[in-house]
Formats: C-alpha cells, structure tokens, sequence
C-alpha cells in the first residue's frame, strides 16, 4: 500500500474516511427515529440524541419522522458512492500494482545469470509470474479494506459510546471474547492457505517442467510413470482446501450463533436488570452486529 503513488493513497483514505463520517451520521439517525416513534419529545437522554437534535437545529431541520428517515436514507447512499469511489481506485490501483510486479519480475529474470536458471524449476517462474503476482495485487485490495473496516469500527464505537459509556463497554468485551473464542478456526484456516499456496507452487513447478520435455517422454513411453510424482501434492492440496472451506463456514455459524446468544442474553440483562431503554437497546445491538461480523 505505501508503495503507490501518495496522491492516489491520500485519494483512497480521505474516501474512506468520508465514507465513514456518512455512515456514522445516518446510524446516528436511527436512535432519533426510536424516540419520535415512541413519542419522546426531543429525543432521549443519551449524548448521541442531544449530538443529533444541536446538528439539527444548526441546519434548522426539524425534528420529525419524515425529515430523519431522509437523512437515514441520505446518510447511507452517501456512504455508499464514497466508497464506490475509493474502491475504484483500489481497484485500478490493484490491477497497476500486479502489472508492475509482473513486469518487474520478468525483467529481473531476463538480468539474471545462467546459474540462477540452473537451480530453479521453469515452473516456479511461471506461477510466480501469474498466480503469485495475483496474490499480491490483492494483498493491496485487503488492506484497503482492512483501513475501512478499521475506520468504521472506531465510528461505531463512538456512536456507542455516545448512547451509553456501560454499553459500550460491554459491547468491546463481547467483541473480543467471540474474537479470542474463534481465533482458532482463522489459525486453522491460515495454515490451510499456507499449504494450499506452498502445494499448488510445487504442482505447477514440476508439471510445467514435466510438460516442458513431454514429447520425448511420450516417444519413449515413459510419461505414465510421472503421474506417481504429482499424486502426492494432488492430495495434499485436495486436504488443504477441503481444511480451508471447512474453517471458513465453521466461523461463519459460530460467529452468527455467538451473536445470537450474545444479543439474546443482553437484551433481558439490559431491560430487565439495568433498566436501560428499549431505543437504546436496538441501536447498540446494531452497532455490535456491524462491529463483530
């Protein structure tokens, strides 16, 4: 990422950011719209409503339905074409990033010495050259992504915050337990990917080379017999993506069933226990879901 250009950098996270700002605007909105309905006369008693209802008069908006349900909408269309715009650098961006590796590879390549050539498998060129390079285009594209999902969790945590200090303190200690409690399955899911990478650069290394030299074997009737030499990292990779889509959708359920447990138990531990208001609540356990999935 910090290898490209800084303005298109700059471009991608003032994007984000904004994306952000949009975002955590209309989910401010939704807190005002519960105390409306409920008929809470200028709004609740959290800092977000009293935050919502000053930007409000600032813009001599009034505070009705209609006119927060746009801004809700607003807010998040907004969000929506800040992000397409920044995704479509990263995207543009990605694709010059594999082309400049790719060729910045083969022109290494052509400068390199004999020797060098004498000790590598052909293969291994090839694979470097379109898979690898691939891989680390996308690398671009996941921290791109990983820059706007930091900045949408620092927003949500401040609108939590906002609505109440307790709540969202317990919504990071959820967080991170569900985080601690399935970190095994990512470890699990890494190490398939490393041998799933690892057997697929030895698979297309040899059988590149043993393509290479095919047709003497055919002649001699010898080709059969280097099927035995690729069996085994066939069968390794088989494991390793069978192990890789089993971890990923292990995660999934057990992300989606630990939030269900979590927002079930917390509703009645908030309403029942704590006291706190039902408006609350909802928009806090909205928060949590976009902070933890």
């Amino acid at each position: 990422f910090g290898a490209t250009k800084v303005w298109r950098q700059a471009t991608v996270l003032v994007c984000l950011f904004a994306a952000t700002v949009a975002e955590g605007f209309g989910m401010a909105s939704v807190l005002p719209m519960f105390s409306i309905v409920l008929g809470k006369e200028g709004g609740g008693v959290s800092a977000l409503d009293r935050l919502f209802i000053d930007i409000m008069a600032f813009f001599g908006l009034p505070m009705r339905l209609d006119v927060v349900a746009c801004l809700l909408v607003g807010g998040f269309a907004l969000k929506g074409v800040l992000f397409l715009v920044a995704m479509n650098h990263v995207g543009v961006t990605v694709a010059k990033v594999t082309t400049s590796l790719r060729l910045k590879l083969i022109g290494r390549l052509l400068e390199a010495k004999w020797g060098y050539f004498a000790r590598q498998p052909v293969g291994r060129f090839g694979n470097a050259i379109s898979g690898e390079a691939t891989r680390a285009g996308e690398a671009y594209l996941g921290v791109a992504v990983l820059i706007a999902l930091q900045l949408q969790t620092v927003m949500y945590l401040v609108l939590a915050y906002l609505i109440s200090w307790r709540l969202a303190l317990a919504a990071i200690l959820l967080g991170v337990l569900i985080t601690i409690a399935l970190n095994w399955l990512v470890r699990r899911t890494k190490r398939a990917g490393r041998i799933q990478t690892a057997r697929t650069r030895s698979l297309t290394a040899g059988l590149t080379d043993a393509l290479i030299g095919l047709k003497p074997l055919k002649a001699m009737a010898r080709h059969m017999r280097f099927a035995v030499l690729f069996e085994h990292d066939a069968k390794e990779l088989k494991s390793a993506l069978i192990r890789q889509v089993f971890s990923r959708n292990a995660r999934k359920v057990a992300h989606e069933c630990s939030i269900v447990i979590i927002i079930a138990g917390g509703f009645y531990g908030a309403i029942e226990i704590l006291k706190y208001p039902v408006e609350e609540i909802i928009v806090v356990s909205l928060l949590l879901m976009k902070l933890v999935l």
